[in-house]
């Protein structure tokens, strides 16, 4: 749909302009995970793309091929010989997000006249994984970014990267060289990226899109970790910083500490080892009671290797919440004789404002919990739980509070 037509060919048929070549520089199969990122992309309307792979050199894999550097110039050779204004690289272990191609499209072209690259932010492949994205190339990685933005950048990787094919023919080659010297060493991408700041020419980090970095032998895909800066919400870095392990995503978490920041007296039913319970603490203005029988889990489809999976969690998440204004209560959510009297006499003042469940995920005890305390909760206050997205809590919450809203992730919340 839209193409552009500028070339018409010796039998009068109008032949569409490409606008941007997809440069793959390829080495091993790819996963599924790969392929389809590549295939559900798109540069926009009106945006004709060729396909450029080609075939590397991998020592690891066997395969043999062109040296990459070499391959990334037999790329730009080739887009510079057939007049086509964007270059879009994409390295065979580098898993494109959705909505990637169009929006580097976007930044590309909505940018200064001096700007000449646009790049996706993915990470090394290490146990703890660093963005591949500097402002200063002597000063190391750089973490002072947030998701969702655009920045100025001297590197980024090559790997993810759209530019425009006019700076490679204001750069005299080479372009593109892996240096490993006695007295230096860089990588191709780093070689130009050099040359072209000397040139006096920019490029931006794209935050928006950010690759998965797949490890071919381990068959693991590398990210930033969701509490690490870039990740975390403006101005919630100390509420997020050191909390505990747990199952609960950064935007549920956001979520949470935005509504806790508005309530005094949080109850939350099924705490673990307190992850939700230190961001609500660190948020409100007042007080959270956590009310648990911490005994561990018992949702075996929770498993999950990153969160240690403990029987008696009481110890661990009295450290946790240690020196925060919580007040933990070892009980079972629906104990009569644990909870404190007055939040049984009646009184609206005396009683909690904001509840919690996340405890057990099968209905007769969601149904439980939401009985017990939607009575509790003070006129006006906010009845919330984590998991909407299970059968059992979700017929709970349809059956007990009709026009339940989704708030984040699969947090469901009532508002009395």
């Amino acid at each position: 749909m839209g193409e552009v037509y500028d070339v018409i060919d010796t039998n009068g048929q109008l032949i569409p302009r490409v606008g941007v070549v997809l440069g793959i520089r390829f080495s091993r199969l790819v996963t599924p995970e790969w392929a389809i990122g590549l295939a559900t992309q798109n540069f926009g309307m009106g945006v004709n793309v060729a396909y450029g792979p080609v075939h590397c050199q991998n020592p690891k894999t066997g395969s043999q091929g062109l040296p990459r550097d070499l391959a990334a110039e037999y790329i730009v050779q080739h887009a510079i010989d057939a007049d086509v204004p964007y270059i879009f690289f994409v390295d065979d272990d580098v898993e494109l997000p959705y909505g990637a191609c169009r929006h580097l499209m976007q930044t590309l072209a909505s940018s200064d006249d001096d700007v000449m690259c646009a790049g996706g932010i993915y990470v090394t492949k290490q146990s703890s994984p660093e963005p591949i994205v500097f402002s200063d190339i002597s000063l190391g990685v750089n973490w002072r970014w947030k998701k969702d933005t655009v920045f100025p950048c001297e590197l980024i990787g090559l790997g993810c990267s759209l530019w425009k094919t006019e700076v490679f023919r204001r750069i005299e080659k080479p372009w593109f060289r892996d240096v490993d010297t006695s007295t230096l060493s860089c990588t191709d991408d780093a070689f130009f990226f050099a040359k072209m700041k000397l040139a006096g020419y920019k490029a931006l980090a794209d935050a928006y899109v950010l690759p998965v970095h797949w490890d071919y032998e381990t068959g693991k895909g590398y990210k930033l970790p969701d509490d690490s800066y870039p990740m975390l919400p403006s101005g919630k870095e100390e509420i997020f910083k050191n909390i505990p392990p747990g199952w609960m995503s950064i935007p549920e978490l956001t979520w949470l500490s935005d509504q806790a920041a508005k309530h005094r007296r949080i109850v939350e039913l099924g705490s673990y080892l307190g992850r939700s319970t230190v961001v609500m603490a660190r948020s409100t203005p007042g007080e959270v009671w956590a009310i648990d029988d911490f005994k561990g889990v018992r949702d075996t489809q929770f498993f999950n290797t990153d969160v240690p999976i403990l029987s008696d969690t009481f110890s661990q998440f009295v450290a946790n919440v240690q020196s925060l204004p919580v007040k933990s209560i070892r009980a079972d959510h629906a104990d009569y004789t644990a909870i404190p009297l007055e939040w049984l006499r009646g009184q609206a003042a005396e009683k909690p404002d904001m509840v919690f469940i996340d405890g057990s995920h099968e209905y007769p005890d969601v149904k439980r919990d939401i009985l017990a305390w939607q009575s509790r909760l003070a006129p006006g206050g906010l009845l919330c739980g984590h998991d909407a997205d299970w059968p059992g809590v979700r017929q709970a919450i349809d059956e007990l509070l009709p026009g339940w809203q989704t708030a984040a992730g699969v947090i469901w919340s009532y508002q009395l």
